[in-house]
């Protein structure tokens, strides 16, 4: 584990992940602008409907909102603030910052504009504890969409490709319990466990947070969920905005299936541009939809959702400098 560490802590190391960031993405793309030409794609767009796409931009803000009530639970509960105004502003900003840097580690000091008074230990907590409830949804019901997508692109019925998302969740409610204990110390290996600097924020944000109401976390989750619901639901309607044929229910588990294959390889890109699209590309490809449409949606999904708010991020911290 020490060598690991080690390594993790390397600058030249860090350096080489930075620079292998930035050249997968453009060598994806670099592939998935050679097999579609960028006239398909233009009359993608020239032919879209226009209310699936208005629908899709809807979806958009309503899962923005559920951010922010998510987010303003944490700042409320963690760090007494409520001012919305601020909590508005510190979202945006984290966009932003983490827009820019690798696994978006800049949302971090990005969330904490806004917030005055909090010292970056505090929100560095707060932010993983609120990462951690996005992951525990994608994850649980990511797997499921997964399992089902499977059952469609394959042989194996769904009794058997269940074992998926029964694993996984499993693994999550023991994980979070062992990690709300206060015997994470006792075996060496969970001693190295709680030596990695974020799951050491999860928990320190857990023993913070005991004073609040047992269901906090609980609400959290549940808001997490409805936030990735939104956002699967969103991609759809940009999916079938550009090609509005096929079973809408397989083409849903296709998109719940990009979510939980991106949250385990995201990490080889920048604000997971390349490891989306190509994710989508190949997977509702396999269930019929053509790849100048899946595309199409997945770059509009980095727009409205990633490269928008970035946008208005920058400018709010523009504004204040």
């Amino acid at each position: 584990m020490s060598i690991f560490r080690q390594l993790y802590n390397n600058n030249l190391v860090k350096k080489i992940g930075v620079v292998l960031r930035i050249i997968i993405p453009i060598a994806i793309f670099y592939y998935l602008f050679s097999i579609i030409k960028f006239d398909e794609l233009k009359f993608s767009f020239l032919n879209s409907d226009k209310y699936y796409l208005t629908f899709a931009l809807l979806f958009g803000f309503l899962s923005f909102t559920l951010q922010y009530i998510k987010w303003s639970n944490i700042t409320g509960g963690l760090l007494g603030k409520y001012k919305i105004s601020n909590i508005v502003k510190s979202l945006f900003a984290g966009y932003a910052y983490g827009l820019i840097t690798p696994i978006r580690a800049g949302e971090i000091p990005g969330r904490k504009f806004g917030l005055t008074g909090s010292d970056i230990t505090s929100v560095s907590m707060a932010v993983a504890l609120d990462k951690s409830y996005n992951i525990t949804a994608v994850l649980s019901i990511g797997s499921i969409l997964f399992s089902i997508y499977v059952t469609f692109v394959t042989e194996y019925p769904l009794h058997v490709t269940i074992i998926i998302p029964l694993m996984v969740i499993s693994i999550l409610i023991g994980f979070y319990t062992l990690l709300k204990s206060d015997k994470l110390g006792s075996y060496p290996v969970l001693r190295n466990i709680r030596k990695i600097e974020y799951l050491n924020k999860i928990k320190l944000a857990f023993n913070r947070s005991r004073r609040m109401e047992n269901t906090f976390h609980f609400r959290q989750y549940l808001l997490s969920v409805g936030i990735f619901l939104l956002y699967t639901i969103q991609f759809l309607f940009y999916v079938y905005a550009f090609e509005s044929q096929g079973n809408l229910l397989i083409i849903y588990t296709g998109v719940g299936a990009i979510y939980y294959v991106k949250i385990f390889a995201g990490f080889l890109s920048i604000a997971d541009l390349g490891i989306r699209e190509s994710s989508a590309v190949y997977l509702l490809g396999m269930i019929g939809v053509g790849s100048a449409a899946a595309l199409s949606a997945s770059l509009l999904i980095f727009s409205t959702n990633i490269l928008l708010p970035s946008l208005i991020g920058a400018l709010i911290i523009l504004r204040k400098s």
